[in-house]
């Protein structure tokens, strides 16, 4: 059984240019019926059945711990080749921030120049964390693999079949669902996550779109430096992390307090504990 994260359209095929059966409410229980690539068809408890972005549905109760991790660039996966700019940088982990900062220069590394209406704050974000040691997925297994894992076989990674690239929004549902399990959590003020973020550790903001068809946001926190400081209002409470994204425009950094805007459904503060 999945669960719906959000307003969700059921749609009678898998894709967007699909006419919508309905609008399924968040947290409504679904049984998966099939897969194909990032879409799920789906029942639902009045029968219908449709097709749903599976990155809008998380499984009832992931198993304790975290899945294997087969290197998911391996060339069996095949994801150097067929994502080209989203393959993995040559780089040692285990960077600061700010050496991972210098290394990645957002606002001219040519990997995170938007280009034919698309943005890159996912693959900025994923390459940060790499850089700093921490597990953040480029890609991740879909539903049908993490069944096989279930149920105790062995799972390649193949681009498309068993495996799918995720953008913010599904950064969002995978932080909320696994992040956990790989050592991220979830923290409900910025102050306290500029302040974690400051003693050496990672930290991230995410939001998801309420248009499922578009992308969210995703953006790095760093530690505080000399004149590089965080947005606080009067009585000194910070209200705008620092931060740095890629995006509509690479920033190396910025305090904006983005995700408070209206095209988002919902947002997380995270930290790498």
């Amino acid at each position: 059984m999945l669960t719906t994260t959000t307003d969700l359209y059921l749609r009678r095929g898998a894709g967007t240019h699909q006419p919508s059966l309905a609008v399924l409410p968040a947290g409504l229980r679904v049984e998966q019926l099939d897969q194909l690539g990032a879409w799920i068809q789906v029942r639902t408890p009045d029968g219908e059945v449709g097709w749903c972005s599976g990155a809008y549905l998380r499984p009832d109760a992931p198993p304790p711990g975290a899945l294997p991790l087969p290197d998911l660039y391996s060339p069996a996966a095949g994801l150097g080749s067929a994502l080209g700019r989203h393959a993995r940088l040559p780089m040692a982990p285990g960077m600061s921030a700010w050496q991972a900062l210098e290394l990645l220069d957002v606002e001219h590394n040519a990997r995170y120049r938007p280009a034919e209406n698309k943005t890159y704050c996912n693959i900025y974000a994923t390459d940060f964390a790499h850089a700093c040691g921490f597990f953040l997925p480029r890609t991740w297994w879909l539903e049908s693999a993490i069944d096989r894992f279930r149920a105790g076989h062995q799972v390649a990674p193949v681009y498309s079949t068993t495996v799918v690239e995720l953008n913010a929004n599904a950064l969002q549902v995978w932080l909320e669902a696994w992040g956990a399990a790989y050592g991220w959590r979830r923290v409900s003020q910025v102050g306290e996550l500029q302040e974690v973020v400051n003693t050496g550790r990672m930290g991230l903001i995410t939001a998801a779109r309420s248009d499922p068809t578009r992308s969210g946001h995703i953006t790095v926190c760093l530690p505080e430096h000399g004149v590089r400081r965080a947005l606080a209002n009067d009585e000194g409470e910070v209200v705008g992390p620092l931060q740095s994204q890629a995006g509509t425009t690479n920033r190396r950094f910025s305090t904006s307090v983005w995700w408070t805007g209206k095209q988002f459904r919902a947002h997380g503060f995270w930290v790498r504990a």
